[in-house]
């Protein structure tokens, strides 16, 4: 997770060492060998700091030797030695594909490499990490801030701060641009999993037909079959 620790093309405003030390010691929670669940709360806003909340989702990631498991509202993502699944249960569709490299949280990684500030604070019992872009880049984020906890270096919450803008209006007529804030907040940590190896089974989602072709299967049945293998 976050795998970012001595590869940062930064202006350090804190130094260096107690940033790469709060993220490196943050990282060994969730590495993909230790058996980790956490829950997740997504908050989607409409512009920086308005607080106008449009969507929010509830999730939770699970990590074991069977595999990766991660669940954002009605969205599934299984990651195992052997295959990779994402089911959209909305669109009834489910892609599926040869196993891919993952980490908690991996979205960030390339984001945090590219920072051209970073600072380090000390908040109550929390670490705050807020690392910055340079207006007019050509870059997803202008901002990224994480909240790491003292005690246990646990992720706490991430604030992703877009630079781009999204058209967040509902009518077809009009549009309503603004810039996108997501925060990520977890809870509920824990080195113990719940879900057994049958999840991890790939034959509860797909078989091969008597018609010799791939279907989804169990709770999948009937949705759409995107196999994405061929072009990996």
């Amino acid at each position: 997770m976050l795998n970012i620790l001595f590869s940062f093309i930064c202006a350090i405003s804190h130094s260096a060492e107690d940033i790469s030390s709060v993220i490196k010691k943050m990282n060994e929670n969730y590495v993909n060998s230790k058996n980790y669940r956490v829950n997740s709360h997504y908050k989607l806003f409409k512009g920086h700091d308005s607080g106008n909340l449009i969507e929010q989702y509830k999730g939770f990631t699970e990590n074991s030797e069977y595999g990766f498991y991660q669940k954002i509202g009605e969205s599934e993502k299984i990651i195992t030695k052997d295959f990779y699944l994402h089911i959209s249960h909305p669109e009834r569709a489910l892609v599926y594909g040869f196993p891919i490299s993952f980490n908690f949280n991996q979205d960030v990684q390339g984001a945090l490499k590219l920072c051209t500030s970073a600072k380090l604070e000390v908040v109550g019992s929390d670490y705050i990490l807020t690392f910055s872009y340079q207006n007019g880049a050509n870059f997803e984020f202008s901002k990224i801030k994480l909240v790491i906890s003292k005690d246990e270096y646990l992720l706490k919450a991430i604030d992703m701060y877009y630079s781009t803008l999204t058209d967040f209006s509902t009518k077809f007529s009009q549009t309503d641009y603004e810039q996108p804030h997501l925060q990520i907040i977890f809870s509920n940590y824990k080195n113990s999993v719940e879900m057994d190896r049958s999840y991890f089974n790939l034959s509860n989602f797909l078989k091969i037909g008597e018609d010799h072709i791939l279907k989804t299967v169990g709770t999948c049945s009937g949705y759409e079959l995107i196999d994405i293998r061929t072009n990996q």
